[in-house]
């Protein structure tokens, strides 16, 4: 259910008087929170248990910001989990979450230096709290042989790899260039590229948005929410220059959303009136957390071909974003100063495309899955196969027909057709 929200006076109010608490004592009592919540008898004598323990919040902290990034990191935390006894596992201990509470009372000691709006540190010790208090909302964020998306989601929380805002939390980050652009339909390529290389140069760090998976009330989402949180992420974006802008993908920003569920087409309004760059890749799937997750009847339009989103990725340059949270004063939390808006734009600018045509796959022809084939053998060796050699072998064929000056002007042309024929008949 996505609604608009609607402020009530004694909720105001009670987000007012929390906001008023001094910043260090509130990580000061967030971290005291965690080791208290160590002191459980369920964690009784786990530190000797398990192998290789660290000895400090500081070493938890270190081996759980390998996760997921370093092999041997994410391999030392598994044999863990795995030399958890039989009893405790039974009796419900999770090692996961005590090692993310061990994480969290040296992270919230280190919160504070952070280059961070307040309030976004504030909703750190808020996290630790409610970890500490084992609020329902977590859960499903301590399994890491069985919920790996959820519980690295935690893990970058608990070593400030990623911030809670809210409805969002966000990461910094540079989503690549290879993988998104091989999704793009040929004649927005272009387009795409300069946004790419020109305006959100891809070597250059952005903030990527992501919904929150342990907010509260998940079963809502509610533009007003949603607009706090891209405020403060853009505060973030106004306070670290080098931040070119946010970037993400999503099938909840594909153009059919807003047409079949009128009420959830603010999500895209918001993002393409706020300046943001809009461009469809491939067409999303309903399994794991897509569009079918815990929603039977999006299942069947699916299936039916009535209801058919794409991930659709967007890029809102940094001078487009600020520009949008200074036209926003209602949405400044207590305590921060507002945005304001860049002094000059950039002199050219690209609009979105027009959305690509909605159906399971992009052609009725399908020779192969591009996916699959992505996920075994990654983008490079892909793109090597499928654009480069084909492009090298018919610019052979023109040179040994013709002469060298024919042939490599041919050579692009080549790829470009090649990059046709495989989003046709690949995705």
């Amino acid at each position: 259910m996505i609604e608009e929200w609607k402020a009530t006076p004694a909720k105001l109010a009670q987000e007012e008087l929390v906001m008023l608490a001094p910043l260090e004592e509130e990580l000061q009592h967030a971290a005291a929170r965690c080791r208290e919540a160590l002191g459980d008898p369920e964690f009784a004598g786990l530190d000797i248990l398990v192998p290789n323990a660290p000895r400090s919040g500081a070493g938890w902290f270190e081996l759980l910001s390998k996760y997921d990034k370093d092999p041997n990191g994410t391999a030392t935390l598994k044999g863990m989990r795995r030399a958890l006894p039989a009893g405790l596992a039974n009796a419900g201990v999770t090692i996961e979450r005590y090692i993310v509470l061990q994480a969290l009372t040296h992270a919230a000691l280190s919160m504070e230096s952070r280059r961070l709006p307040v309030t976004v540190k504030r909703l750190f010790a808020a996290l630790c709290s409610e970890v500490a208090a084992k609020e329902r909302q977590w859960d499903t964020h301590f399994d890491m042989e069985g919920d790996q998306e959820r519980f690295l989601d935690m893990a970058e929380l608990a070593t400030l790899r990623r911030f809670s805002v809210g409805t969002l939390n966000f990461a910094y980050e540079r989503l690549a260039l290879l993988f998104p652009t091989l999704h793009v339909h040929p004649l927005s390529l272009p387009g795409y590229i300069y946004q790419r290389v020109v305006a959100m140069p891809f070597t250059k760090p952005t903030i990527g948005p992501h919904l929150s998976y342990g907010r509260k009330g998940s079963l809502t989402l509610r533009q007003r929410d949603f607009e706090r949180s891209l405020w403060l992420i853009a505060k973030t974006v106004e306070m670290n220059p080098k931040v070119t802008g946010i970037n993400g993908w999503s099938w909840f920003n594909s153009q059919i959303v807003g047409e079949v569920y009128p009420h959830l087409a603010w999500i895209r309004n918001v993002l393409a009136e706020g300046g943001a760059y809009l461009i469809d890749t491939y067409p999303a799937e309903p399994g794991g957390y897509g569009f079918g997750y815990n929603n039977r009847k999006r299942q069947i339009l699916y299936e039916q071909g009535k209801f058919c989103p794409r991930q659709t990725a967007y890029f809102w340059p940094r001078d487009d974003f600020l520009e949008w949270a200074s036209r926003h004063p209602e949405l400044v939390p207590e305590g921060e100063t507002p945005v304001q808006a860049p002094q000059h734009h950039a002199q050219l600018r690209v609009r979105s495309p027009k959305p690509t045509k909605h159906t399971k796959h992009n052609s009725s022809i399908t020779l192969w899955s591009g996916m699959a084939v992505l996920a075994r053998i990654g983008k490079l060796k892909y793109a090597t196969l499928v654009l480069m050699l084909p492009a090298l072998s018919l610019s052979l064929v023109v040179l040994l027909m013709s002469n060298v000056w024919i042939a490599i002007p041919t050579f692009p042309i080549w790829v470009f057709l090649a990059f046709s024929f495989q989003y046709f008949v690949a995705q």
